[in-house]
C-alpha cells in the first residue's frame, strides 16, 4: 500500500508564484491530518547531484527537467503520491492508495506525471529510474523527458510488473490545450492540473 505522503519537488532553489503556493496549500488541506509531505530538492536529497543529467540542466536553469527525474527519486526512496507545484487538489486521495504504482492518462497519446503514485522502492518506479537518462546531459525538451518518458516506459510491450492508470478525468479535467476548459471533470475527479508550463519562456 502506498505510505500516506504527499511529495512534491522544487529544483533550483527559486521562488514559488503565487499559483504554485495556493495549489500546494490544496495538496495539504485535503490531507493535514494524518498525512506526511516532503519536498525533494537538491539540499533534501543531495545524491540527485551525483547524475550529470541533473548537474547540466540545472547549470542550464532548466529545472522542469530536473524535477522529471527528481520526483521519481523522491518517490521510489520515500513512496507517496507525487503532485507537481501547479497541481490543485480538490478532494482527499487516500482511495487512491490500494496500488504499487498508479499514474494517469492526461490523453490518448500520453501519460503524465504530473499526478502519480508508489510503494516505496516498488518496481515500476525503480524500472523508470532505471531507464532514465541519467548519464545524458538532458539535450532534449522537457516533453521528452516528462510525458514522453513515461508512455514510452509504461506502454513498452511485456512489462514485468503491472500499475494502476487512471483516465483523464482523475487529474486532468482540462487540456492542455485548453487550460480553463474543465470539460473532463466528472464524480471521479480528485485534482486538477493547471498546465503552468513553468518551463516556456514568457
Amino acid at each position: 500500500m502506498i505510505p500516506k505522503r504527499i511529495v512534491n519537488c522544487w529544483m533550483g532553489r527559486g521562488k514559488k508564484s503565487d499559483l504554485f503556493a495556493h495549489c500546494l496549500e490544496t495538496q495539504r488541506a485535503h490531507h493535514w491530518s494524518d498525512w506526511e509531505f516532503f519536498e525533494v530538492n537538491e539540499d533534501t536529497m543531495p545524491e540527485l547531484l551525483a547524475f550529470p543529467y541533473v548537474r547540466a540542466v540545472l547549470a542550464r536553469g532548466e529545472y522542469v527537467k530536473a524535477t522529471e527525474i527528481g520526483r521519481l527519486w523522491g518517490l521510489a526512496r520515500l513512496g507517496g503520491i507525487y503532485c507537481d507545484a501547479d497541481v490543485e487538489v480538490l478532494r482527499p486521495m487516500d482511495h487512491l492508495l490500494n496500488a504499487k504504482f498508479f499514474i494517469g492518462r492526461e490523453d490518448a497519446e500520453h501519460l503524465n506525471g504530473a499526478v502519480m503514485g508508489s510503494v516505496p522502492h516498488g518496481v515500476a518506479i525503480e524500472y523508470l529510474i532505471q531507464n532514465f537518462p541519467t548519464q545524458s546531459e538532458g539535450p532534449e525538451s522537457p516533453h521528452y523527458y516528462g510525458p514522453g518518458f513515461l508512455t514510452r516506459m509504461l506502454t513498452a510491450p511485456a512489462l514485468p510488473f503491472d500499475f494502476v492508470e487512471h483516465p483523464p478525468e482523475v487529474f486532468y479535467p482540462s487540456h492542455w490545450r485548453t487550460p480553463t476548459v474543465m470539460d473532463r471533470m466528472t464524480e471521479r475527479t480528485v485534482a486538477h492540473h493547471r498546465w503552468a508550463a513553468s518551463w516556456v519562456k514568457k
